[in-house]
């Protein structure tokens, strides 16, 4: 999990939280050769944003064990897989934490943010352990592109399906390759595309585009199921428990398998979001600022 081109796709990772789909197939186009028809007239956005957002709103928390697979192709053809075990933690709007290791009481990895900063945390060699730090505020599109991974470190909320949709949207038209509705709308660094069943209205892929409306990352989401546990009153709000996440401009596919889902009071707990408590229990020897200048 260490050699260097492993290393190289979980900077990509860990300084976005996303990684991408070059080589493989695109995320979110359904391999179709004939496409799906519209199943009847478009719903208005206002209905569908409301349903889409009751889901959302039932899910402001999220605390998950997560299987990592990183499938990267090769400059000579070869297929390479990388595998990892971890936790995902979410606390919406912008508290998010990824750890990932060989088992689950060794982390190699961990990848987070919190109300104002980003990081990515590398203790994989005890004696080479590295953090890449940077603020919200300085992400910009530049500068993510340096690591070749050009959108917002929190769009990793947007690719999982369970931020709210706004309350303008544009236009509802169906998408015959994917099979779903599909609007498009405001994103950080663009415009974002949400694709979403044409019955639960339950996000099935989401489009990151860039400034100049090129499609910058991906997602497909897959397996729905209810969350196990949730504080939601009523039925379990569901979850995709398989997202396959990808970025064009990368020959590298991530799948994220979810099990134990809980959306809870109790989980996650602040420390998954200290960046200085996780820099002194790991001791990590070399902190870098993102937002330092490239040289």
């Amino acid at each position: 999990m260490r050699a260097p081109a492993a290393c190289g796709v979980w900077l990509c990772i860990a300084v976005l939280l996303v990684a991408g789909v070059g080589g493989c197939q695109r995320p979110w186009v359904a391999d179709r050769s004939v496409e799906i028809p519209a199943p009847g007239p478009a719903p208005r956005y206002e209905v569908l944003r409301g349903v889409y957002n009751a889901r959302c709103a039932k899910i402001p928390r999220l605390w998950a064990r997560v299987t990592v697979r990183v499938i990267s192709h090769e400059e000579d053809g070869s297929r390479r897989v990388d595998q990892g075990d971890g936790v995902l933690q979410i606390v919406k709007p912008s508290r998010v934490s990824l750890s990932v290791g060989k088992s689950i009481d060794r982390m190699y990895y961990y990848l987070g943010s919190d109300e104002e900063r980003f990081w990515w945390v590398d203790v994989m060699d005890r004696d080479a352990s590295v953090a890449l730090v940077g603020t919200h505020a300085g992400a910009r599109r530049e500068r993510a592109e340096e690591f070749g991974v050009p959108v917002h470190p929190l769009d990793l909320l947007e690719l999982l399906g369970i931020t709210a949709l706004p309350e303008d949207g544009g236009a509802v038209v169906w998408n015959g390759q994917v099979g779903g509705w599909m609007v498009e709308l405001p994103g950080r660094w663009g415009a974002r595309r949400v694709v979403v069943d044409p019955v639960a209205y339950l996000p099935i892929a989401v489009v990151l585009l860039d400034a100049d409306g090129a499609a910058a990352a991906g997602s497909r989401l897959e397996s729905y199921a209810r969350i196990d546990e949730s504080d939601a009153p009523g039925l379990h709000p569901e979850m995709a428990r398989r997202v396959r996440i990808g970025l064009e401009r990368l020959g590298v596919e991530v799948i994220l398998d979810l099990g134990a889902v809980k959306s809870v009071e109790r989980l996650p707990r602040d420390i998954a979001f200290d960046l200085d408590g996780l820099l002194r229990r790991e001791r990590v020897r070399e902190v870098r600022d993102l937002d330092e200048p490239a040289s």
